[in-house]
């Protein structure tokens, strides 16, 4: 079955605050099902999935990859729908990104295994890679998805 990862931007205050501390095009990822015709995704409050047609209304598409879905990926997906967003993960990223702009040493933690959270980014590479790096953003998810 195919599937299509959608790398999207919005003019809400969150997508641009993303933006700037990335300095990347896109602040936001989500896993899109043509023939369901929903797109899955893990946002502030939790994991959810939307029509496709109301996604777009409020998220700029910026890239897509196409991949492979199976069964068990949509299953795994509707296991995690109404599992909550990771806002802690999202401020220790914010300030890794920043630690790391300086040159300050950061550690990583996994807040993701411990808290059973997700980030978009953890929600999307756990399903699609069954491999989450909690510090990974939207657009270096993007790259590493596409093969570059």
């Amino acid at each position: 079955m195919k599937a299509v990862i959608l790398f999207t931007r919005s003019p809400k205050i969150g997508s641009k605050l993303i933006q700037a501390v990335t300095g990347e095009p896109v602040s936001h990822c989500a896993i899109y099902v043509p023939c369901f015709g929903t797109v899955w995704h893990s946002t502030v409050p939790c994991i959810i999935n939307v029509p496709y047609d109301d996604f777009i209304a409020t998220h700029d598409v910026v890239y897509t990859v196409d991949a492979d879905i199976g069964w068990d990926q949509i299953s795994e997906m509707n296991k995690l729908f109404g599992r909550p967003y990771d806002m802690v993960s999202l401020l220790l990223v914010g300030l890794r990104l920043l630690a790391t702009r300086f040159k300050i040493p950061f550690p990583k933690i996994d807040l993701r295994s411990l808290s059973g959270m997700y980030l978009c980014t953890e929600f999307v590479s756990d399903i699609m890679l069954s491999d989450i790096d909690s510090y990974i953003t939207p657009y270096k998810l993007y790259l590493k998805l596409k093969g570059g």
